[in-house]
Protein backbone atom coordinates (compact mmCIF):
# COMPACT_ATOMS: atom_id res chain seq x y z
CA UNK A 1 0.00 0.00 0.00
CA UNK A 2 1.29 3.47 -0.88
CA UNK A 3 1.42 5.47 2.36
CA UNK A 4 2.58 9.12 2.20
CA UNK A 5 5.50 10.34 4.29
CA UNK A 6 4.83 12.60 7.26
CA UNK A 7 6.22 16.13 6.96
CA UNK A 8 8.97 17.25 9.36
CA UNK A 9 6.58 19.84 10.88
CA UNK A 10 3.86 17.26 11.58
CA UNK A 11 6.43 14.83 12.96
CA UNK A 12 7.62 17.49 15.43
CA UNK A 13 4.01 18.07 16.52
CA UNK A 14 3.43 14.32 16.88
CA UNK A 15 6.51 13.98 19.11
CA UNK A 16 4.77 16.25 21.65
CA UNK A 17 1.96 13.69 22.10
CA UNK A 18 2.61 11.19 24.88
CA UNK A 19 2.06 7.73 23.40
CA UNK A 20 0.45 4.76 25.03
CA UNK A 21 2.13 1.41 24.45
CA UNK A 22 0.76 -2.07 23.86
CA UNK A 23 3.44 -4.15 25.54
CA UNK A 24 1.25 -7.27 25.47
CA UNK A 25 1.21 -7.36 21.67
CA UNK A 26 3.92 -6.06 19.38
CA UNK A 27 4.98 -3.10 21.47
CA UNK A 28 3.15 -0.70 19.16
CA UNK A 29 2.99 2.88 20.38
CA UNK A 30 -0.36 4.59 19.96
CA UNK A 31 -0.59 8.35 19.47
CA UNK A 32 -4.14 9.45 20.40
CA UNK A 33 -4.45 12.82 18.69
CA UNK A 34 -6.62 15.68 17.62
CA UNK A 35 -5.90 16.66 14.01
CA UNK A 36 -6.85 19.71 11.99
CA UNK A 37 -7.25 19.30 8.24
CA UNK A 38 -6.53 21.63 5.32
CA UNK A 39 -10.23 22.50 5.05
CA UNK A 40 -10.26 23.71 8.69
CA UNK A 41 -12.22 20.75 10.08
CA UNK A 42 -10.85 18.91 13.09
CA UNK A 43 -11.17 15.43 14.52
CA UNK A 44 -10.61 14.84 18.24
CA UNK A 45 -10.13 11.06 18.20
CA UNK A 46 -7.42 10.02 15.76
CA UNK A 47 -4.59 7.54 16.07
CA UNK A 48 -1.69 9.02 14.09
CA UNK A 49 0.46 5.95 13.44
CA UNK A 50 3.55 4.93 11.57
CA UNK A 51 2.32 2.53 8.88
CA UNK A 52 4.81 -0.33 9.31
CA UNK A 53 4.08 -0.79 13.02
CA UNK A 54 0.35 -0.45 12.31
CA UNK A 55 0.21 -3.19 9.66
CA UNK A 56 2.48 -5.49 11.70
CA UNK A 57 0.09 -5.20 14.64
CA UNK A 58 -3.33 -5.02 12.94
CA UNK A 59 -2.66 -7.04 9.76
CA UNK A 60 -5.10 -5.15 7.52
CA UNK A 61 -5.12 -1.58 6.23
CA UNK A 62 -7.94 0.70 7.45
CA UNK A 63 -9.27 1.09 3.89
CA UNK A 64 -9.63 -2.69 3.67
CA UNK A 65 -11.48 -3.04 6.99
CA UNK A 66 -15.15 -1.99 7.06
CA UNK A 67 -14.88 -1.36 10.82
CA UNK A 68 -12.09 1.21 10.53
CA UNK A 69 -12.13 4.82 9.36
CA UNK A 70 -9.09 6.71 8.13
CA UNK A 71 -7.83 10.20 7.37
CA UNK A 72 -4.97 10.73 4.89
CA UNK A 73 -1.89 12.32 6.47
CA UNK A 74 -1.68 14.53 3.38
CA UNK A 75 -4.85 16.33 4.54
CA UNK A 76 -3.49 17.06 8.04
CA UNK A 77 -2.04 20.49 8.87
CA UNK A 78 -1.87 20.24 12.67
CA UNK A 79 -1.47 17.46 15.25
CA UNK A 80 -1.96 17.76 19.00
CA UNK A 81 -2.85 15.46 21.87
CA UNK A 82 -6.51 14.46 21.96
CA UNK A 83 -8.49 16.01 24.81
CA UNK A 84 -10.60 12.81 24.89
CA UNK A 85 -7.89 10.20 25.29
CA UNK A 86 -7.41 8.10 28.40
CA UNK A 87 -4.38 9.24 30.38
CA UNK A 88 -1.43 7.33 28.89
CA UNK A 89 -0.49 5.63 32.17
CA UNK A 90 -4.02 4.20 32.47
CA UNK A 91 -4.21 3.07 28.84
CA UNK A 92 -0.80 1.43 29.33
CA UNK A 93 -2.17 -0.43 32.33
CA UNK A 94 -4.87 -2.01 30.14
CA UNK A 95 -2.50 -2.72 27.27
CA UNK A 96 -0.10 -4.43 29.68
CA UNK A 97 -2.95 -6.60 31.06
CA UNK A 98 -3.83 -7.78 27.55
CA UNK A 99 -7.20 -8.37 25.97
CA UNK A 100 -10.07 -9.65 28.10
CA UNK A 101 -11.48 -11.85 25.36
CA UNK A 102 -11.02 -12.43 21.65
CA UNK A 103 -10.72 -8.92 20.18
CA UNK A 104 -11.98 -6.89 23.15
CA UNK A 105 -11.00 -5.39 26.49
CA UNK A 106 -13.18 -5.01 29.58
CA UNK A 107 -12.10 -2.57 32.27
CA UNK A 108 -13.52 -0.29 34.91
CA UNK A 109 -12.57 3.36 35.15
CA UNK A 110 -12.42 4.83 38.64
CA UNK A 111 -13.34 8.52 38.86
CA UNK A 112 -12.03 10.99 41.41
CA UNK A 113 -15.41 10.96 43.21
CA UNK A 114 -15.24 7.15 43.59
CA UNK A 115 -17.74 6.37 40.83
CA UNK A 116 -16.84 3.32 38.74
CA UNK A 117 -17.60 3.06 35.02
CA UNK A 118 -17.43 -0.35 33.32
CA UNK A 119 -16.13 -0.11 29.76
CA UNK A 120 -15.69 -2.42 26.80
CA UNK A 121 -13.52 -1.54 23.82
CA UNK A 122 -11.78 -3.32 21.01
CA UNK A 123 -8.04 -3.87 21.39
CA UNK A 124 -7.32 -0.14 20.94
CA UNK A 125 -8.40 1.28 24.31
CA UNK A 126 -7.48 4.98 24.28
CA UNK A 127 -10.93 6.32 23.33
CA UNK A 128 -13.62 4.69 25.51
CA UNK A 129 -17.12 6.05 25.10
CA UNK A 130 -17.48 8.18 28.23
CA UNK A 131 -20.72 9.70 29.51
CA UNK A 132 -21.11 13.40 28.51
CA UNK A 133 -20.47 14.59 32.08
CA UNK A 134 -17.16 12.69 32.38
CA UNK A 135 -13.86 13.86 30.94
CA UNK A 136 -10.51 12.06 31.07
CA UNK A 137 -9.08 14.38 33.73
CA UNK A 138 -11.64 12.95 36.17
CA UNK A 139 -10.27 9.40 35.78
CA UNK A 140 -7.83 8.34 38.49
CA UNK A 141 -7.50 4.61 37.88
CA UNK A 142 -8.26 1.77 35.50
CA UNK A 143 -9.02 -1.75 36.70
CA UNK A 144 -8.19 -4.24 33.92
CA UNK A 145 -10.67 -7.05 33.26
CA UNK A 146 -13.06 -5.69 35.92
CA UNK A 147 -16.68 -4.75 35.24
CA UNK A 148 -17.91 -7.82 33.39
CA UNK A 149 -20.53 -8.43 36.09
CA UNK A 150 -21.98 -4.93 35.57
CA UNK A 151 -22.28 -5.74 31.88
CA UNK A 152 -24.84 -8.52 32.41
CA UNK A 153 -28.62 -8.39 32.47
CA UNK A 154 -30.69 -9.51 35.46
CA UNK A 155 -30.52 -13.15 34.31
CA UNK A 156 -26.74 -13.32 34.04
CA UNK A 157 -26.65 -12.96 30.25
CA UNK A 158 -23.79 -10.94 28.85
CA UNK A 159 -24.48 -7.51 27.45
CA UNK A 160 -20.94 -7.18 26.06
CA UNK A 161 -22.12 -6.89 22.47
CA UNK A 162 -24.34 -3.95 23.41
CA UNK A 163 -21.47 -2.19 25.16
CA UNK A 164 -18.70 -3.27 22.82
CA UNK A 165 -18.08 0.08 21.29
CA UNK A 166 -15.85 3.07 21.66
CA UNK A 167 -16.25 6.60 20.48
CA UNK A 168 -15.78 6.90 16.74
CA UNK A 169 -12.10 7.24 16.00
CA UNK A 170 -9.90 7.36 12.93
CA UNK A 171 -6.54 6.04 11.85
CA UNK A 172 -4.08 8.40 10.15
CA UNK A 173 -1.13 6.44 8.83
CA UNK A 174 2.18 7.79 7.64
CA UNK A 175 5.50 6.51 6.39
CA UNK A 176 8.67 7.50 8.23
CA UNK A 177 10.79 10.27 6.71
Amino acid sequence: MDIPKITPLLLEQLKKVKPSRDEFGTGIEYYPCKVTLKDGSSFDRVYVQESESYITHWGVWPKEDNHKKSIPITEVVQIEESPFRLPAKLANKMYKAGESGMGYCVFTLVLEDGEKLPCVTGNAVDFPNLPPDVNPSMIIDLLPHKGREELQDGRGRSLLDQYKHVSDYYWCLYEKI
